[in-house]
């Protein structure tokens, strides 16, 4: 009974030791970070001489959700192009081949944000297709992480409008699906309103900055209904 007590200690301590050879710290620590074409500049803090340190990320795709170059040296670049978490480490060996623990942070990578644009409440066009207010709504360009901005938006694409079948669009009006590619895309869209009651619309639109996606944002605009020439009685 003591030997297998023993032997259970034992395995128990081999354990214990290959998963601190695996991580160099514990708790593994934590970064937040954005989505964005930017890439950031890790690197080793008091580099030992005649030693090589590795870098890599052991989830997500390379080019496709993170890029790493080079994966080895003193320090790298590294872009988060998705949101994710990503385990990020590096390793040291020694100017006498001998390979120490991973040093891992867990990295955190949202997606960008903007602030949602104010509209204009507007009147609709009229039955001849004159008249009818624009929305006036300028699309953001500033691309935030944590509330700080980290970035240009230079696309904006139109994914829906909430209870665009009950409003027609005037022909001039920005597309769904296409890309956008200036601020002021959607500022001059108007719409005529047959209804007898006012329609709430909801723009759904995904900005890009240099080719990364951000988060949705919305903007909202209601639409009166149509006036109508009155009927003179004498």
């Amino acid at each position: 009974m003591k030997k297998q007590v023993l032997i259970a200690t034992m395995l128990t301590a081999v354990a214990m030791l290959t998963s601190m050879s695996a991580y160099a710290q514990s708790p593994t620590p934590t970064r937040s970070a954005c989505a964005s074409s930017t890439p950031e500049t890790p690197s080793v803090k008091n580099p030992i001489t005649g030693s090589t340190y590795n870098w890599g990320i052991d989830n997500g795709t390379e080019g496709t959700d993170w890029k790493l170059t080079p994966k080895e040296g003193t320090g790298v670049s590294v872009t988060w192009l998705k949101p994710g978490t990503y385990t990020f480490w590096s390793q040291e060996t020694s100017e006498y081949n001998c390979v120490g623990p991973k040093y891992v942070i867990d990295v955190v990578v949202e997606s960008f944000t903007a602030d949602d644009p104010a509209a204009n409440n507007v009147c609709s066009i009229l039955e001849d297709g004159t008249g009818g207010d624009i929305i006036g709504a300028i699309l953001p360009t500033e691309g935030k992480c944590g509330g700080v901005v980290t970035q240009t938006i230079d696309k904006w694409i139109i994914t829906s409008i909430d209870n665009i079948d009950k409003v027609t669009a005037a022909s001039t009006n920005a597309k769904l699906n296409e890309d956008l590619t200036s601020s002021d895309a959607i500022s001059t869209d108007k719409y005529t309103n047959a209804t007898t009651d006012v329609v709430e619309l909801t723009y759904h639109i995904t900005p890009y900055a240099n080719g990364t996606e951000g988060a949705p944002f919305e903007v909202k605009a209601s639409v009166y209904p149509q006036v109508k020439a009155p009927e003179i009685e004498w």
